[in-house]
Protein backbone atom coordinates (compact mmCIF):
# COMPACT_ATOMS: atom_id res chain seq x y z
CA UNK A 1 0.00 0.00 0.00
CA UNK A 2 2.68 2.38 0.48
CA UNK A 3 4.24 1.77 -2.43
CA UNK A 4 1.23 2.57 -4.43
CA UNK A 5 0.71 5.46 -2.42
CA UNK A 6 4.00 6.74 -3.39
CA UNK A 7 2.28 7.05 -7.16
CA UNK A 8 -0.58 9.45 -6.04
CA UNK A 9 1.90 11.98 -3.86
CA UNK A 10 4.08 14.59 -6.46
CA UNK A 11 8.03 14.57 -5.59
CA UNK A 12 7.96 17.77 -4.00
CA UNK A 13 5.28 16.34 -1.53
CA UNK A 14 7.00 13.92 -0.93
CA UNK A 15 10.29 15.44 0.70
CA UNK A 16 8.49 17.16 3.30
CA UNK A 17 5.87 13.32 4.26
CA UNK A 18 7.09 10.28 5.98
CA UNK A 19 4.71 7.17 5.09
CA UNK A 20 6.34 4.43 7.20
CA UNK A 21 4.34 1.25 8.05
CA UNK A 22 5.46 0.73 11.64
CA UNK A 23 4.39 -1.07 15.14
CA UNK A 24 2.04 1.01 16.48
CA UNK A 25 3.39 0.48 20.35
CA UNK A 26 6.49 1.79 19.51
CA UNK A 27 6.36 4.81 16.97
CA UNK A 28 10.11 5.56 15.94
CA UNK A 29 9.67 8.99 15.87
CA UNK A 30 10.37 12.34 18.31
CA UNK A 31 7.90 13.58 20.95
CA UNK A 32 6.13 16.15 19.68
CA UNK A 33 7.72 16.00 16.07
CA UNK A 34 5.03 15.36 14.01
CA UNK A 35 2.23 17.67 12.26
CA UNK A 36 -0.16 14.96 10.95
CA UNK A 37 -0.71 11.34 12.08
CA UNK A 38 -2.84 8.94 10.21
CA UNK A 39 -4.55 5.70 10.64
CA UNK A 40 -7.09 3.75 9.01
CA UNK A 41 -8.45 0.74 10.29
CA UNK A 42 -5.72 0.12 12.22
CA UNK A 43 -6.79 0.31 16.14
CA UNK A 44 -8.95 -1.82 16.49
CA UNK A 45 -5.96 -4.54 15.16
CA UNK A 46 -4.03 -3.74 17.79
CA UNK A 47 -4.94 -5.61 21.08
CA UNK A 48 -3.72 -2.73 23.35
CA UNK A 49 -5.48 0.12 21.38
CA UNK A 50 -4.52 2.50 24.07
CA UNK A 51 -1.31 2.27 24.55
CA UNK A 52 -1.37 2.80 20.46
CA UNK A 53 -3.40 5.90 20.66
CA UNK A 54 -0.82 7.08 22.92
CA UNK A 55 1.72 6.88 20.95
CA UNK A 56 -0.12 9.05 18.67
CA UNK A 57 -0.66 11.50 21.20
CA UNK A 58 3.23 11.34 21.70
CA UNK A 59 4.85 12.13 18.10
CA UNK A 60 2.16 14.82 17.43
CA UNK A 61 2.97 18.30 18.06
CA UNK A 62 0.80 20.41 19.97
CA UNK A 63 -2.11 21.25 17.51
CA UNK A 64 -1.01 18.00 15.31
CA UNK A 65 -3.91 16.46 13.75
CA UNK A 66 -4.91 12.32 13.74
CA UNK A 67 -6.77 11.67 10.86
CA UNK A 68 -8.54 8.19 11.71
CA UNK A 69 -10.67 5.63 10.76
CA UNK A 70 -11.87 2.70 12.92
CA UNK A 71 -14.43 0.28 12.80
CA UNK A 72 -16.51 -0.98 15.74
CA UNK A 73 -17.24 -4.47 17.03
CA UNK A 74 -21.17 -3.89 15.59
CA UNK A 75 -19.55 -4.44 12.16
CA UNK A 76 -17.23 -6.82 12.41
CA UNK A 77 -18.36 -8.92 15.34
CA UNK A 78 -21.80 -10.04 14.11
CA UNK A 79 -22.65 -13.37 12.70
CA UNK A 80 -21.70 -12.96 9.19
CA UNK A 81 -18.45 -11.21 9.45
CA UNK A 82 -17.00 -12.64 12.46
CA UNK A 83 -16.37 -15.16 9.81
CA UNK A 84 -14.76 -14.08 7.29
CA UNK A 85 -13.13 -11.27 8.75
CA UNK A 86 -10.00 -11.65 11.36
CA UNK A 87 -10.43 -9.32 14.09
CA UNK A 88 -9.25 -9.66 17.77
CA UNK A 89 -11.76 -10.91 20.26
CA UNK A 90 -10.58 -9.34 23.51
CA UNK A 91 -10.19 -5.74 24.98
CA UNK A 92 -12.27 -4.17 21.81
CA UNK A 93 -13.51 -0.50 21.77
CA UNK A 94 -17.13 1.03 21.51
CA UNK A 95 -17.80 4.62 20.49
CA UNK A 96 -17.59 6.02 24.15
CA UNK A 97 -14.55 4.10 24.68
CA UNK A 98 -12.46 5.58 22.28
CA UNK A 99 -13.92 8.92 22.57
CA UNK A 100 -12.71 9.10 25.88
CA UNK A 101 -9.46 7.95 25.52
CA UNK A 102 -8.82 10.62 23.33
CA UNK A 103 -10.23 12.92 25.75
CA UNK A 104 -8.08 11.32 28.41
CA UNK A 105 -4.60 12.30 26.22
CA UNK A 106 -5.42 15.31 25.18
CA UNK A 107 -6.99 14.40 21.75
CA UNK A 108 -10.00 16.68 20.81
CA UNK A 109 -12.47 15.48 18.37
CA UNK A 110 -12.28 17.93 15.75
CA UNK A 111 -14.71 16.70 13.35
CA UNK A 112 -16.36 13.09 12.66
CA UNK A 113 -18.94 11.54 10.78
CA UNK A 114 -19.69 8.24 13.26
CA UNK A 115 -22.32 5.36 13.12
CA UNK A 116 -22.07 4.54 16.75
CA UNK A 117 -22.63 0.59 16.24
CA UNK A 118 -20.31 0.59 13.20
CA UNK A 119 -17.56 3.11 13.08
CA UNK A 120 -16.40 6.79 12.95
CA UNK A 121 -14.27 8.58 10.16
CA UNK A 122 -12.76 11.58 12.17
CA UNK A 123 -10.23 14.49 12.76
CA UNK A 124 -8.54 14.97 16.29
CA UNK A 125 -6.41 17.83 17.46
CA UNK A 126 -3.62 17.36 20.00
CA UNK A 127 -4.35 20.08 22.42
CA UNK A 128 -1.79 18.69 25.33
CA UNK A 129 -2.62 16.44 28.14
CA UNK A 130 -0.42 18.50 30.26
CA UNK A 131 -2.24 21.67 29.37
CA UNK A 132 -5.43 20.68 29.86
CA UNK A 133 -4.70 19.05 33.10
CA UNK A 134 -4.02 22.25 34.88
CA UNK A 135 -6.09 24.36 33.25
Amino acid sequence: MLKKAVGYVPANVMKRITLAAVDGHDLPFRDSSMDVVCGFGVLHHIPDWRGALGEVERVLKKDGCFFFEELYPGLYQNCVTRHILAHPDHGRFHSHDLRKEMDDLGLSLYWCRELKRIGILGIAVKKGKREMNTA
